[in-house]
């Protein structure tokens, strides 16, 4: 029960950061870049994906990563598949308040692209993961 209070407290961390995220920025984000986007969830995605290639799972755990799980210890670099998930989920949860802020601003502001490309780009590389590695998990 604890690690979903932990999961649900930084999901509203990250509720509550997008419009200070977007006051942070100081660059013109009145237009949509959909190639920044891309770019994102691309290298992010590349990138996670390679390091979950890269770790193996502790021979502790009899030599497999626990299923990513709101009730499991999502801090631990023994499970890196429920660790990115995390990553991946507090960053989405960002990129939802700092959506609904820029499109309530006038002018709109396209800067919840940046948080979304990196969320997209974890989640994604999780799911690859799942696939491809699909015998390693208990």
């Amino acid at each position: 029960m604890a690690w979903i209070i932990l999961r649900v407290a930084v999901l509203v961390v990250g509720l509550a950061q997008g419009p200070l995220f977007l006051d942070s920025l100081k660059g013109d984000f009145s237009r949509p870049s959909l190639s920044v986007l891309v770019i994102l969830i691309v290298v992010v995605g590349s990138c996670a994906s390679a390091l979950i290639a890269l770790s193996r799972p502790s021979a502790a755990s009899g030599g497999l990563w626990p299923r990513p799980s709101w009730r499991t210890n999502p801090l631990t670099l023994s499970a890196p598949v429920s660790l990115t998930a995390f990553i991946g989920q507090y960053f989405a949860a960002g990129a939802i308040s700092c959506a609904v802020a820029g499109f309530s601003r006038e002018p709109v502001n396209w800067a919840w692209e940046l948080p979304a490309g990196v969320a997209v780009g974890l989640l994604l590389a999780v799911m690859f993961a799942r696939w491809l590695f699909a015998n390693r998990f208990s």
